[in-house]
């Protein structure tokens, strides 16, 4: 990895054969990374941008923190996924009333970090080091106070890459190629039609095998014909 000037922020990666041969490849210049901007007018804007700064010797225009899966292996040579995130502060405040003829109010501050996972970059290289194409996936809703990759990631027999991952009980998934990809969301359904989930907590999402990951999670339900409970469930998801 590079950083311009500091070692928390990044601009690019290396790659390094056998021979000792090494690349530099600079985010900015990669075909799919500025995807992520609101349009492609938007993304196109940013890139010229930072070829201009790039020429004239300037500081990069985006500091980028980012998060790398393992190198995972390809049909063309191996993967790697990183996932461009940023950490905010957020303060929460509680209020809890005791006493009876003095009532009194105690106010709890508490502080917390949340990581915002804002666009995941795949990028294929074959047994040289040389890059032979890249995709990026845009996030949406992606928000977390634990962290880690941010997205799941499965490598098809064709070469495809899958990222994926889970949010209020919906999953939100890439399949991306070399030139093309389509991303979409599906909502996990609830057994009986009668019930309705309030509440997800927990969940996660997990590779298993092949196309296949596994969903999972704690979901508070209400029902309309009988209590409310919270259940822990296991979904098996394929991706095709």
């Amino acid at each position: 990895m590079y950083g311009y000037k500091t070692d928390e922020y990044v601009q690019g990666i290396y790659s390094i054969n056998l021979q000792g041969e090494m690349r530099y490849f600079d985010f900015g210049k990669l075909r799919h990374f500025y995807e992520y901007r609101s349009s492609p007018a938007a993304a196109l804007r940013m890139k010229s941008r930072a070829l201009r700064n790039e020429a004239k010797g300037k500081a990069p225009i985006k500091q980028n923190r980012i998060t790398l899966d393992k190198i995972q292996p390809h049909p063309q040579g191996y993967a790697l996924v990183g996932v461009l995130y940023k950490s905010m502060y957020k303060t929460e405040t509680q209020e809890e009333k005791s006493g009876f003829l003095l009532a009194q109010t105690t106010r709890t501050t508490k502080h917390k970090i949340i990581h915002k996972y804002q666009h995941a970059i795949a990028c294929v290289f074959d047994y040289n080091g040389n890059l032979l194409w890249d995709n990026s996936y845009k996030l949406t809703n992606n928000s977390r106070s634990n962290f880690g990759l941010g997205v799941k990631t499965a490598i098809t027999p064709e070469g495809n890459i899958i990222m994926t991952y889970i949010k209020d009980s919906e999953i939100f998934y890439k399949i991306v190629q070399p030139t093309s990809s389509s991303s979409n969301k599906v909502i996990l359904q609830l057994h009986n039609t009668a019930e309705k989930r309030v509440i997800s907590s927990q969940e996660d999402i997990q590779h298993w095998y092949g196309c296949n990951f596994i969903a999972f999670g704690f979901q508070r339900i209400n029902s309309k014909t009988g209590p409310s409970r919270t259940v822990f469930y296991l979904q098996q998801v394929a991706f095709e």
